[in-house]
């Protein structure tokens, strides 16, 4: 999602400086587009960043090593696999 989020930025910038070659924009227009794609990348890293230090907490919590993948299930329709053991 974040990548889609990204590419419509970078997409929205381009327009902008288009318009702005063009004689048909303003600047302004390219600077408010320029600062919204670096706050959706800046935004993308962070969550990123913390995706990935919940993914160590996690494994730190079933004692595996930290950075342990884990499965990518997107769209696979598979449950994950059981990492504790059944209940007594």
């Amino acid at each position: 999602m974040n990548r889609e989020v990204i590419a419509v930025t970078r997409g929205m910038r381009a327009a902008a400086e288009a318009h702005y070659a063009a004689g048909q924009g303003d600047q302004a227009a390219v600077i408010k587009a320029l600062g919204e794609e670096t706050a959706v990348e800046i935004e993308a890293a962070r969550l990123e960043g913390d995706r990935a230090a919940t993914r160590e907490q996690l494994n730190a919590l079933l004692a595996r090593p930290a950075n342990a993948p884990w499965p990518n299930l997107r769209g696979s329709g598979a449950c994950p696999p059981r990492i504790l053991p059944p209940p007594p």
